[in-house]
């Protein structure tokens, strides 16, 4: 009486796993990747101190990227790992506008993450190095 308990636990757990995969639509191989967003950006002088980054998202399928989230990301080194350092949203033209700074030595390196979707992979403006003289 034992065994057909254990026998069913086993056949329980692929047939889970299976369930699952098809519900959350596992995508097949030959699916077609998807695009990436077009982020424009650029670091720009505020005032002699100061310094913004801005920029704008722009989408094939969505012409507008209005009022999402995007990330601001920086990392200290070359060799660093991305760290994020503000998270903003997007006017109604789809621009976006952070304050960034610079180090005492050395070079600080920033970008802008557009997170994914169901149309879009996630996208990345250029990478900018910011440092003082």
């Amino acid at each position: 009486m034992r065994a057909p308990k254990i026998l069913s636990g086993l056949l329980a757990v692929p047939l889970s796993l299976c369930l699952a995969l098809t519900l959350l639509g596992a995508a097949p191989a030959n699916a077609a990747p998807k695009p990436t967003r077009e982020v424009s950006g650029k670091v720009i002088n505020v005032t002699q101190q100061k310094l913004a980054y801005k920029g704008k998202v722009f989408g094939s399928r969505e012409p507008t990227y209005r009022d999402k989230v995007t990330y601001l990301q920086r990392k200290t080194c070359k060799s660093c790992n991305w760290r994020r350092q503000e998270t903003n949203r997007t006017d109604r033209n789809a621009r976006f506008r952070y304050r960034v700074g610079a180090p005492r030595t050395g070079s600080w390196y920033y970008r802008v993450v557009v997170p994914e979707s169901r149309e879009y992979r996630k996208s990345f403006s250029p990478v900018y190095r910011t440092f003082r003289l």
